[in-house]
């Protein structure tokens, strides 16, 4: 079972799936989960596992993935990471901190996640206390003037 990789719960910014790229501004596949956390966040291993590569580009930024319980999880936009290519890590202990490398509108975190196969999974279907869908007052008042919900 994967392990959140904050200390706390962060809104998403842009979940898992068509999307309309906000650098770019054409539709596409977005193959993971953007967190937004302020640069300088701990991130911490969501497995048991190593270090499988931690580089740096324009588009993706600092970036680094680990392997381990079958799945390659990989984080970009990254400030600096902790742990290099090769480097086992456990579960919960800091492997990088966030930050607002490459091709970003603002600091945040590009969560992936690969099963065995390569093929990418929404990582809000099997990430452990995941933030939930934002939901501001304003819809549960509608919803209860509507007679949808009942406010107590």
């Amino acid at each position: 079972m994967l392990a959140y990789p904050f200390a706390q719960k962060y809104p998403v910014t842009s979940p898992y799936g068509e999307r309309i790229h906000p650098v770019t501004g054409e539709k596409h596949f977005h193959n993971g989960t953007d967190y937004a956390t302020p640069i300088g966040t701990s991130i911490l291993s969501p497995v048991n596992g190593v270090v499988a590569f931690s580089s740096n580009d324009d588009r993706s930024g600092t970036y680094l993935g680990v392997k381990g319980d079958g799945y390659l999880i990989s984080f970009s936009h990254l400030l600096s990471p902790t742990k290099f290519a090769g480097d086992p890590v456990q579960k919960g202990e800091v492997i990088a901190v966030s930050g607002n490398s490459g091709r970003s509108t603002g600091p945040h975190v590009h969560l992936v996640v690969k099963d065995e196969n390569g093929q990418t999974i929404d990582p809000e279907t099997i990430l452990p206390n995941a933030p939930a869908p934002k939901m501001d007052n304003s819809v549960l008042y509608a919803a209860a003037a509507a007679g949808i919900l009942a406010i107590w």
